[in-house]
């Protein structure tokens, strides 16, 4: 079988042949024309430092049994061809009587020159071409990531210390920014050391925004009721490449010291036997003084009866013991 040379009239039969050095003009008079290859499907890309390895799945050719061949184009924006030439134009018409630059195989593993690369982002498709070197249409282009030298990490701005009263929740706005990889492309991370304080349940980012200024970010501390203290927040920013950089702030969760709160109206109710019953709040306890000054936690001389919600305390007055004076306290005083 001699080499195809040339189809002058575009209808995917060959109408000049090699034999040897001479160019060998063939009448092709065949009436159907070629109908191209379909286009391949299932294209995957796995990268691995500065080799890629592109797979896609066989294509059929209702005009030949034989097997097809594949060609492949990869270049630094879509449709161009300047990491791998396809020798082929964008709507798949073959610029060379030859068979596709990945042969029969139905993958391409190559290494890429990521120091001659100054983009992230490569796009890549494959076409099949059948036994007459007629080129079928290219498939849906798909890209993958390389990380070619110089990429810096991301930089974290807009962070330091916060503090704020407890039993509150304080926001956080700040902002990530990288040299290459787009504001979509980046991860962001927070975490707090002390989850007695600030869980991480309690650390929320949110409200994502590509602006200006970089990747806006919202972060939300709530810490734990009624605790405080201080903790270390955490953020991590991290690049398509893989580069990373932290930044820590100390969140300071300040006391609150309650206004006291009266009791609920307090009755002393005589229960016979030289006893009296005063009812309390599950929450506060009862004080007993003899001068006004002094005053320590009372006792009481027989079992109080205590509800979910409240604490009976049965009193006991003895009046040889003098005056006797009762208070109540609530147990955050």
């Amino acid at each position: 079988m001699l080499p195809a040379a040339a189809d002058f009239d575009d209808d995917g039969a060959m109408d000049l042949l090699y034999q040897g050095s001479l160019l060998v003009p063939l009448r092709n008079q065949a009436r159907a024309l070629n109908t191209l290859p379909d286009t391949p499907e299932g294209l995957h890309a796995f990268v691995a430092g500065n080799r890629v390895t592109l797979l896609w799945n066989e294509a059929d050719d209702g005009n030949q049994t034989a097997a097809l061949t594949y060609n492949v184009r990869i270049g630094t924006a879509p449709g161009r061809n300047d990491v791998v030439a396809s020798m082929s134009t964008t709507n798949g018409v073959r610029m060379v009587p030859a068979p596709g630059n990945a042969g029969f195989n139905t993958w391409m593993s190559l290494e890429l020159p990521l120091d001659q690369l100054n983009v992230e982002t490569l796009y890549w498709s494959v076409q099949a071409v059948d036994a007459s070197f007629q080129g079928g249409p290219f498939a849906a282009e798909q890209t993958f990531f390389v990380n070619p030298p110089g990429n810096t990490p991301p930089s974290l701005l807009g962070i330091s210390d916060v503090s704020f009263p407890e039993n509150t929740t304080t926001n956080i706005t700040f902002y990530v920014r990288d040299d290459r990889t787009p504001q979509s492309g980046l991860r962001v991370l927070a975490a707090s050391s002390h989850p007695g304080l600030l869980p991480q349940s309690g650390v929320r980012l949110s409200d994502f925004a590509v602006t200006d200024q970089g990747l806006r970010v919202r972060l939300g501390l709530s810490p734990l009721t009624n605790q405080f203290g201080e903790t270390v927040i955490t953020l991590t920013a991290t690049d398509r490449g893989g580069l990373s950089t932290s930044r820590f702030f100390v969140a300071s969760v300040m006391p609150v010291n309650a206004p006291p709160v009266a009791a609920a109206s307090l009755a002393l109710n005589a229960v016979g036997g030289g006893q009296f019953a005063i009812e309390l709040p599950a929450t506060w306890w009862l004080e007993m003084s003899s001068d006004l000054k002094n005053w320590s936690e009372y006792s009481a001389p027989q079992s109080t009866t205590q509800t979910p919600t409240s604490e009976v305390f049965c009193i006991r007055v003895t009046p040889s013991a003098g005056n006797q004076f009762f208070r109540a306290r609530r147990a955050d005083e």
